[in-house]
């Protein structure tokens, strides 16, 4: 199975920036490359968007096959260590707590 990551920009309530690409530990601090074919798409957060409803927007705008694909949705803030690894994005309360 191969695990796509996604790295979303919640500084905004409604746009949301999504990226595609993986995180890699390199020297003790967490980087994010990004796929240089698959690049980036502008997601929308409505209020009331759930996780599901983020996973099945990057599945369309990247052509995902979830039969062999699966999405992980993650971020960082600018405050955060290097250090410390990204945050998973993996439930609707969550997705409410990112978006505000």
């Amino acid at each position: 199975m191969f695990a796509n990551v996604f790295y979303f920009d919640f500084s905004d309530d409604v746009p949301l920036h999504a990226v595609y690409g993986e995180w890699l530990l390199e020297d003790g601090c967490w980087n994010f490359v990004v796929d240089r074919f698959k690049g980036a798409r502008m997601l929308f957060l409505s209020e009331g968007s759930t996780h599901a409803d983020l996973v099945a927007m990057a599945q369309e705008d990247y052509s995902l096959d979830m039969n062999t694909e699966s999405v992980q949705l993650t971020y960082t803030t600018q405050q955060m260590a290097p250090d410390l690894p990204p945050i998973h994005v993996t439930s609707d309360r969550q997705v409410r707590t990112c978006s505000r």
